[in-house]
Order: C-alpha cells, then structure tokens, then sequence
C-alpha cells in the first residue's frame, strides 16, 4: 500500500482531458509511466527460477525431495487444541 501511495504522492491527481475532472491515477498507469515490470510476474518468474534450480540439483539432496515427493499421514484441520 505504501509502494502504491508514493508515486500517487509524487505525480499528484490525473486530469480527465474529456470531462476535466480530477481524479486518481491508478496502479496500472504508474507501471506505464514508470516503467515497472508488474510485481506478480516478478515473483512468478523467479519462483520458476528456484524450482528449476532446484530440479537440476539431483535426487539425493534433501530440497529436491521436499519438491518431488507428496507428504504421507494426515494432519487434523484447524487450529491446535490447547494442551
């Protein structure tokens, strides 16, 4: 919320050329004006990175079985009783 509220900040209110009324400048323009690849395709790409690195690290390393194999048992849902 604070990375979106400093460029609001910065560039001040927007200025419809149709009707003349101000308003905000939203999310998507300040990505336009400011050049900023979207944060979502940032944190995918370098997830698939990691996955990818760690694909290639082999079958014996304790991080690739945590990827590949499925956890076995059952866990209650919900929150802990109190013991």
């Amino acid at each position: 919320m604070f990375a979106n509220r400093v460029p609001r900040r910065i560039f001040g209110p927007e200025r419809d050329e149709k009707t003349g009324e101000w308003g905000r400048v939203h999310i998507a323009d300040f990505n336009d004006m400011l050049s900023a690849p979207n944060i979502i395709q940032v944190i995918t790409s370098k997830i698939i990175r990691y996955v990818g690195h760690v694909a290639a690290v082999g079958e014996r390393r304790r991080v690739y079985r945590v990827l590949v194999v499925n956890p076995e048992g059952n866990r209650p849902p919900g929150r802990p009783r109190l013991r």
